[in-house]
């Protein structure tokens, strides 16, 4: 119990507990802010990234037209988007955003060197008994990474024709092309009579196409940045060619477009 001389002067408004002050507007908004800050921090950097995603699916403009370059050898990226841009020249704004755009798609194959890498070399090393020094197994690992480029590409070629995307290609192996796909067809679309051949189809080279030697392409320059050539030479020497499609299938999307695009760069050459 308290002592007396504690608890003589008490009055009883002094027994009553304090009442707490209300808080003014700004000062919740600061409390709340002290407590929940990273919590505001880390949702608007998820919306940041949703935003981002969001962009890339639905803000991407939709190409018009598009083709296809097949080649064994690397196309620069700054030579197909030169060529990307003077082509736009030859088409019209298909799809209403305002501009037009002719996507170049590029796929890095030999057809010719071209073959599925074995067990061993998937695995990095040498077959069972075989010696190889230093140099010989960095030859072979450069192989194998070259065979899965390939590969690479070779998977989004086919999902591009059996999803029916492109109409026209530009190949520099168009016998090599056609033995894998059979797609390629006559000027008219009519598909080949053996779909492994060439025969019945109609290629168009580069050099032979004004509407493709009247482009200005401009120069690309290396990955270092150091040398600079001619983009064109890049695309000379390749040949011209659309697809045909089997009864009932047609182009995704623009079909009868994408053929008169077709029949413009072909316009005034003679098919080989």
């Amino acid at each position: 119990m308290p002592s007396a001389r504690y608890t003589l002067n008490i009055k009883p408004e002094d027994l009553q507990p304090d009442v707490p002050r209300e808080l003014t507007k700004k000062e919740k908004l600061a409390n709340w802010w002290h407590y929940h800050w990273k919590w505001v921090a880390l949702a608007l950097i998820a919306l940041g990234m949703v935003g981002l995603t969001l962009k890339d699916i639905f803000g991407q403009p939709k190409p018009d037209y598009r083709i296809a370059v097949v080649t064994r050898y690397n196309i620069a990226e700054e030579a197909t988007d030169q060529l990307s841009a003077a082509l736009s020249a030859y088409g019209q704004d298909l799809n209403g955003d305002g501009q037009v755009l002719v996507q170049v798609d590029t796929y890095t194959i030999d057809f010719t060197g071209y073959a599925e890498p074995s067990e061993s070399e998937a695995a990095g090393g040498a077959a069972p008994g075989a010696e190889q020094d230093a140099a010989d197994v960095g030859a072979a690992m450069t192989d194998v990474a070259s065979n899965y480029e390939q590969v690479a590409s070779l998977t989004r070629l086919t999902a591009d024709i059996q999803d029916n995307q492109t109409l026209i290609f530009l190949l520099d192996d168009p016998a090599g092309f056609q033995e894998v796909g059979g797609v390629l067809a006559s000027s008219e679309g009519a598909a080949a009579p053996d779909p492994k051949s060439l025969e019945g189809v109609d290629l168009f080279l580069w050099e032979d196409c004004p509407a493709l030697t009247g482009l200005e392409l401009g120069e690309y320059t290396d990955m270092l940045g150091q040398n600079a050539a001619p983009s064109e030479a890049l695309f000379q020497g390749l040949a011209l060619a659309r697809r045909g499609f089997a009864e009932g299938k047609e182009l995704k999307t623009y079909g009868a477009e994408n053929e008169a695009f077709f029949k413009t760069l072909i316009a005034g050459a003679k098919a080989q």
